[in-house]
């Protein structure tokens, strides 16, 4: 019967390991996006998207 009880817990494991890769998904999309306004500007990756539009008047 001891044996029956750590199956339990292991089970409700492999539920929560679904819903972790579903938020990683997510935020890898992100950074690709940012890379093509990059323009070759190492430094604009770094940078926030907010600072490129900055970065870009300015150089």
């Amino acid at each position: 019967m001891v044996v029956e009880m750590p199956r339990q817990e292991t089970a409700p494991a492999p539920e929560a390991a679904p819903v972790a890769v579903e938020p990683a998904s997510a935020p890898t999309p992100t950074p690709p996006p940012p890379v093509k306004p990059v323009g070759g500007f190492v430094q604009v990756e770094t940078a926030p998207p907010s600072a490129s539009d900055s970065g870009t008047g300015t150089a």
